[in-house]
């Protein structure tokens, strides 16, 4: 979740710095990157959740 949290804000800080001197087909990569891993995280982090909320029991 940390890594792909970090993954994502590192993608949308990039598009930032570079939206000046980047194509828009490098940008639109970096932003669509960021996104898909920050729903990734997103993602994980619900499953974990529910996984440790003791709702979820293995076997049963």
């Amino acid at each position: 979740v940390v890594a792909n949290s970090a993954w994502a804000g590192h993608c949308f800080a990039q598009s930032y710095w570079l939206f000046d001197s980047a194509s828009w087909l490098g940008l639109g990569q970096l932003i669509l990157e960021g996104l898909f891993v920050g729903v990734l995280a997103y993602i994980e982090a619900m499953v974990l959740l529910v996984a440790n909320s003791g709702k979820f029991r293995a076997g049963s």
